[in-house]
């Protein structure tokens, strides 16, 4: 499990937080944010591109795209297609959006690779984007699972079950309707995916935009996973077989 956190748990620029976070062991990765791309955007990724690219030793970078994608990014993709290992892609909320949507994938996915991972953000838009693109890695935020009064831990069991790839995680909590709420190793959703993080070896990002929030939800997804591996480990190989397979592996979001 790589542990990741956004580009914005300060305030300041994509390089402030880099600078910031880079002697912080407790963060592995982390994931460029791009909600929103417009010229204001553009213009500082192009000044501070070169310096973002000087962690790439440092972290595993990982960049999460405009909430609607475009054509015209593109030419977000061509400037951190060398430094993001994949890009998150929400599916549209409606329709008529699918097929669009669906083919814009294909040519970018022809270009740069099989590196765009789907997230879920309500689940009837996922539902239908899941039909539409059955071999597309996934990308699984329990917070919107939980939002929905959904159970994240269920949601995983039942898409490993149906092969499908989950190469990311977004976990962050929910206090009343506001999701993207501070958590730690109280939260019984996280203590329901244990199993799952025990054996998870992508990214999990830890989605919360304030450095203290998000150092203690590190540290409690860490051990979540840590004590799960150790449980499993205890168990013996049958038993941590059995176990694996139960439970498998600011605009917008």
């Amino acid at each position: 499990m790589i542990l990741s956190v956004p580009s914005y748990v300060i305030p300041g620029t994509y390089a402030e937080n880099l600078r910031f976070l880079a002697d912080k062991p407790e963060v592995e990765g982390v994931e460029l944010l791009f909600y929103l791309w417009d010229a204001e955007v553009a213009g500082l990724l192009d000044r501070e591109l070169a310096e973002i690219r000087s962690f790439m030793d440092r972290f595993r970078f990982t960049a999460h795209l405009p909430d609607r994608i475009l054509p015209e990014h593109r030419v977000l993709l061509d400037r951190i297609a060398d430094t993001a290992r994949s890009f998150v892609v929400h599916p549209p909320s409606d329709l008529d959006g699918l097929a669009p949507f669906a083919d814009l994938l294909s040519v970018w996915k022809s270009g740069f690779g099989d590196r765009f991972f789907l997230e879920n953000l309500r689940s009837e838009p996922f539902g239908r984007a899941l039909r539409v693109l059955p071999d597309i890695p996934l990308c699984v935020d329990a917070g919107h699972i939980l939002a929905e009064g959904g159970d994240p831990a269920e949601l995983l069991a039942r898409l490993r079950s149906t092969g499908r790839r989950i190469e990311e995680l977004h976990l962050h909590g929910l206090s009343g309707d506001a999701d993207h709420q501070p958590f730690g190793e109280g939260a019984s959703w996280l203590r329901d995916l244990a199993p799952f993080l025990a054996g998870f070896d992508g990214v999990a990002e830890i989605e919360l935009f304030d450095w203290e929030e998000a150092r203690t939800a590190l540290a409690a997804v860490r051990r979540a996973g840590v004590e799960a591996a150790a449980s499993e480990a205890a168990a013996g190989p049958r038993s941590g077989r059995t176990a694996r397979a139960a439970a498998p592996g600011k605009e917008t979001e």
